[in-house]
């Protein structure tokens, strides 16, 4: 199994945000119209024993979420900056904090800064980085450690008329609201499959830039070109004690021991199952988000963490829920 990276511009504004599982269905169907069902069976039937295909939830250009680790008190962090400066003005000491706080809000890390830490990761250490020598050059430092050159995404509300579907028309002073999500940078999607499947998911890649993602595609939303598709080496501690998580996750079993954020999605089945007599909608899921991190079972040698999740519609027995970890090992400071 290697790692590839594709990296796709947006060309239109998103309906759906794109996450892993989202995009996981996505290609199924795919699969399912451009070759057959039964491949698209077997390629399910396939995870019964080890995945054969992992895929990330979309980053940030040359980013990887920010990894979860536990906080750091107020309190530790002026001694932090006592300890580098034996004496602060207050004012200085205030930009610190306000600092600090900018950095614990950060959902994506450069590549490069995650490969200087990897191996021994902590919001300690990297404060610590970042106040060492000057106070007066820290808010520089933070802009080459984190800041991105551009926003990567902000949403906005759109208003709608309400169809009335008996007369076909709209209804008076009934309104509604979509949110939509505009990138403002280039996406990177990570993927992790056998080599000789690089020609089969690079053209199931391009069918989905044809295509259009998530919904209101029929109508030019969620529309994208695929600049580069290449393999990459992805930075990785070399003792790693934790993984994280680049994708949206439930485990099999046993809930691990980590720092995460977790958040609920309501799914909705896609194609013709969109369109037959079937309620739209999965049940309710909890995932642990993108940049949680767990710790490593030492005994457990398969490095194969989630699973394909069964039983997640009312009427549909066939359908499951793609809840796999996209991992990456990461050494958290004990």
């Amino acid at each position: 199994m290697k790692n590839y990276k594709v990296t796709i511009r947006p060309s239109t504004s998103f309906i759906t945000p794109l996450d892993s599982d989202t995009l996981f269905g996505s290609l199924c169907w795919l699969i399912r119209w451009n070759y057959s069902e039964e491949k698209l069976v077997d390629f399910l039937k396939s995870y019964e024993d080890k995945p054969q295909f992992l895929i990330s939830s979309g980053v940030q250009k040359d980013t990887i979420p920010f990894p979860i680790t536990e906080g750091i008190a107020r309190s530790k962090v002026r001694q932090l900056v006592e300890d580098a400066f034996v004496f602060v003005e207050p004012e200085k000491m205030n930009a610190v904090i306000r600092l600090i706080k900018k950095i614990k809000k950060e959902k994506y890390l450069p590549i490069d800064t995650f490969k200087k830490y990897v191996n021994d990761f902590s919001l300690e250490r990297i404060i610590k980085d970042i106040v060492a020598k000057n106070i007066d050059e820290i808010e520089g430092k933070y802009q080459d450690a984190f800041h991105q050159p551009k926003p990567f995404m902000t949403s906005k509300d759109r208003y709608h008329n309400m169809i009335n579907r008996l007369s076909n028309s709209a209804t008076d002073g009934e309104l509604f609201t979509r949110t939509e999500i505009t990138y403002h940078d280039d996406i990177d999607i990570y993927l992790r499959f056998p080599e000789e499947k690089l020609d089969f998911w690079k053209d199931n890649f391009n069918a989905l830039s044809y295509e259009g993602f998530g919904s209101k595609k029929s109508t030019g939303k969620g529309q994208f070109d695929v600049l580069d598709f290449k393999e990459v080496k992805l930075p990785e501690a070399d003792n790693p004690n934790h993984f994280m998580t680049l994708s949206s996750y439930i485990p099999e079993s046993e809930i691990p021991e980590g720092n995460y954020k977790l958040k609920t999605k309501r799914g909705k089945v896609g194609s013709i199952y969109s369109k037959a007599n079937y309620s739209p909608w999965k049940k309710p899921l909890i995932f642990y988000d993108v940049g949680s991190t767990f710790k490593i079972d030492e005994t457990d040698k398969d490095r194969s963490y989630g699973s394909l999740i069964s039983d997640v519609h009312h009427s549909l027995e066939d359908v499951v829920q793609y809840a796999y970890a996209f991992d990456l090992g990461v050494s958290l400071s004990e």
